[in-house]
């Protein structure tokens, strides 16, 4: 699938995920203290986040973060059509596994425009179960029991770290790369009006605690008085590294030795379609 395709497709994806989690069955009347699913159940953690299948025509969102568990499953089959499953589940401490309420399986087939808009969204039955597991190599397994949809499919995990922040004088952009399995990361920390230090790094996700860490170079970049980059002034400052991860409020926090940005809470902003690789 190209990238423009993918691209118009994710436009379409995100309407649908805000208007799944946003009404209907994810209706949640939950207070922003109130208990979350994955504080009352710690073993769910690593099926936080986003998943990918090994087909890019197929992802997969679980959010662990309200007072139960949502997940959509959502495979493209034209450029701009979609067929989608939701689920709210429940994790099984003895077998370790994610499985649906009863009648709580929707699925819908849908069809959009290039502008995001959803012209049409047709549900084919509301009785749906199915059964979420990990496997030993941590991948994702999605056993529908309604009409076996995730015959063959594996997914892997990459967090819900995609996207743009923003936070005190830093911006952070994070990007996945489906060729290379892991994250672009870019912080930019301005640290006043003529100077900012610039990190570019490598992210590696990592399921067993929902964090992401990251490595790669830090620059110095200094800024002539009509904004251009001064390039006889921005001396390397060598390796850098990070960690990141959110907080109950799913906000992001970041932590390193070479900047102290601990303090700063990074609120996640618009993606712009050109962040998005897959």
């Amino acid at each position: 699938m190209g990238v423009m395709k993918m691209r118009k497709c994710f436009v379409v994806f995100l309407c649908l995920w805000l208007a799944f989690a946003c009404c209907g069955i994810c209706e949640s009347e939950t207070g922003e203290n109130a208990p979350l699913y994955i504080e009352q159940h710690p073993g769910v953690l690593p099926y936080d986040g986003v998943w990918l299948a090994d087909r890019d025509d197929v992802r997969l969102e679980i959010d662990c973060r309200a007072d139960r568990v949502e997940i959509l499953v959502f495979r493209m089959t034209g450029e701009l059509e979609w067929t989608s499953w939701e689920y709210l589940a429940e994790y099984e401490e003895e077998t370790g596994t994610l499985k649906s309420l009863p009648d709580t399986g929707m699925k819908s087939r849908n069809r959009g425009d290039a502008e995001g808009n959803i012209l049409e969204s047709v549900y084919e039955y509301s009785d749906g179960a199915a059964v979420f597991s990990r496997n030993a190599a941590g991948e994702l397994l999605w056993k529908d029991e309604k009409e076996d949809a995730g015959a063959g499919l594996t997914f892997k995990g990459i967090g819900a770290f995609a996207g743009k922040y923003l936070g005190g004088n830093c911006q952070i952009n994070m990007v996945w790369n489906p060729h290379e399995s892991d994250y672009d990361v870019d912080v930019s920390i301005r640290e006043d009006e003529s100077t900012v230090r610039e990190w570019v790094m490598k992210g590696t996700f990592h399921p067993e605690n929902g964090t992401l860490s990251a490595v790669g170079l830090s620059t110095r970049v200094t800024l002539r008085p009509d904004g251009s980059v001064d390039p006889e002034a921005d001396p390397d400052e060598g390796e850098v590294s990070a960690e990141f991860s959110f907080d109950r409020q799913f906000r992001l926090q970041a932590r390193s030795e070479m900047a102290k940005l601990e303090d700063i809470s990074f609120e996640h902003v618009f993606v712009p379609l050109w962040l998005w690789s897959f």
